[in-house]
């Protein structure tokens, strides 16, 4: 049987003045009591009682920036996201390439995607480069990519089909040639 997963919840003061889990939250990261002083100072104000509370979850916000106040009411700390490796590289490396449109740029990836032995100086941009990495990190997202570049087989039969005789074309010469010889 396999163990359940429990997730351990910071500890709550004995002494805890707080009202609901919102201000719980705010206790255990140390802002408790700097909120209530902003919900005292709207309330005082003659704000709106419905607005006290998310102003003053606004203030809070702006005062401490390294807690994530979601419109939930629940803190949380801010985690650091999590870079792939191969996006950890030097912008220098491509400070000498000019910048390439972004269909150059993923032609360049899908072509060079199945060579192991292809380096970053290789690459004709920086964008390029990451969509070569990318590639090859998601091979979904190749395939999406492929989806929608590639046309389908009735659209090629389609355009197998057609062929420009220059009739159009043909025929203006012709009806200017007629009206210059009148």
């Amino acid at each position: 049987m396999a163990k359940k997963k429990t997730t351990k919840k910071p500890e709550i003061p004995a002494d805890s003045t707080a009202t609901s889990r919102f201000e719980q939250e705010l206790e255990i990261n140390g802002v408790l009591e700097e909120y209530r002083s902003y919900f005292k100072g709207f309330t005082d104000s003659g704000m709106h009682p419905l607005g006290v509370p998310g102003a003053a979850a606004i203030k809070i916000r702006k005062a401490h920036p390294e807690l994530v106040i979601p419109k939930t009411g629940s803190v949380m700390r801010k985690r650091k996201p999590k870079v792939p490796k191969w996006c950890n590289w030097d912008k220098n490396d491509f400070k000498d390439k000019k910048p390439i449109s972004n269909r150059k740029s993923i032609d360049w990836a899908v072509k060079n995607v199945s060579y192991r032995d292809v380096k970053r100086k290789d690459a004709p941009s920086e964008s390029a480069w990451l969509y070569l990495e990318m590639f090859r990190e998601d091979q979904g997202f190749l395939k999406d990519i492929l989806k929608r570049r590639v046309p389908n087989i009735s659209k090629i039969e389609q355009d197998k089909g057609f062929t420009d005789d220059n009739r159009e074309t043909i025929s203006l010469v012709e009806k200017l040639q007629r009206e210059l010889e009148d």
